[in-house]
């Protein structure tokens, strides 16, 4: 399974509820394995998750790990809308999934690191419901 998400940093945007114990796994084997390739603070994390995305270069790289891996960025570091929109639709409704998604995966900032940052903080901020997914 791929998973999503906000910090999420992250945190970043489903209802928890609506998450099986597999995919909570799969959430936490991919954070776990980017936080150790990124050197982030484990703070930083559980800041994003959230809402408070601290400028970091680590915290960056993490995001764009967990974006890789759970399949929202491609190998070309271009946003995988659909992949999202797929993933956060049964927790925020289709209507909401597909306006953030629009909006969001919109975003082409200067490097993907900073691209990956940016896509989680708007999902954080333009969804309803959150949970920690990096």
């Amino acid at each position: 399974m791929k998973a999503f998400v906000a910090v999420a940093v992250l945190a970043f945007v489903v209802c928890a509820q609506a998450l099986s114990e597999e995919q909570k796994n799969k959430i936490k084997q991919i954070s776990t394995e980017c936080q150790q390739k990124s050197g982030v603070d484990q703070q930083l994390i559980q800041k994003a998750r959230k809402g408070e995305f601290t400028n970091d270069p680590k915290l960056k790289a993490h995001l764009l790990c967990f974006a890789q891996k759970a399949g929202f960025m491609n190998e070309k570091n271009e946003i995988q809308s659909e992949a999202i929109k797929a993933k956060i639709t049964p927790d925020v409704g289709a209507d909401e999934a597909t306006k953030v998604t629009q909006k969001c995966a919109a975003i082409k900032s200067a490097t993907p690191e900073q691209t990956a940052f940016d896509v989680f903080k708007c999902f954080f901020d333009n969804t309803t419901k959150h949970i920690s997914l990096s």
